[in-house]
């Protein structure tokens, strides 16, 4: 774990960066273990059903005993249909957490295919917006001005 530590230190400060985002497998198997370990602000992503729920309590238990100074939540695939205020305030109220914001179920991110960055060439998409949005949470959360970034 020392060894992955001292990793992640060695190119945050080589590549002079604000933020590391790491994308882990879902999950507690050892790497995620080890991520979640050295995180200042570990983001939870889970899908609005049941079977996800329960994960992330888990997750979130452990992430709490591990002394992660900061967890937040962030819905993804949720229906467009869906009553999104009533679904962040269960989340908030279940977990305990600040939820980031929520994502939309999108077909149109699959039929793209790769072909590009979808939310630089789809910038109006509800996704891209959402996304959007949770980046701004996230910066704002760990204080990171950016500057000449479009709304």
């Amino acid at each position: 774990m020392e060894a992955m530590v001292d990793i992640y230190r060695d190119y945050i400060k080589s590549a002079a960066l604000d933020l590391l985002l790491i994308d882990t497998h879902p999950g507690l198997n050892e790497p995620t273990l080890y991520s979640i370990t050295v995180s200042d602000l570990l983001i939870m992503v889970l899908r609005p059903d049941r079977q996800d729920y329960q994960g992330t309590a888990v997750a979130i238990d452990v992430a709490r005993k591990l002394g992660v100074p900061a967890i937040s939540l962030l819905v993804n695939k949720a229906l467009t249909s869906s009553d999104w205020p009533q679904l962040k305030t269960t989340i908030e109220g279940t977990y305990g957490e600040r939820c980031l914001g929520i994502l939309p179920q999108s077909d149109d991110i699959i039929r793209y295919g790769g072909t590009g960055l979808f939310c630089l060439q789809e910038p109006n998409h509800p996704l891209a917006r959402g996304l959007q949005m949770m980046s701004a949470a996230i910066l704002e959360l760990l204080d990171i001005k950016v500057e000449n970034v479009a709304p």
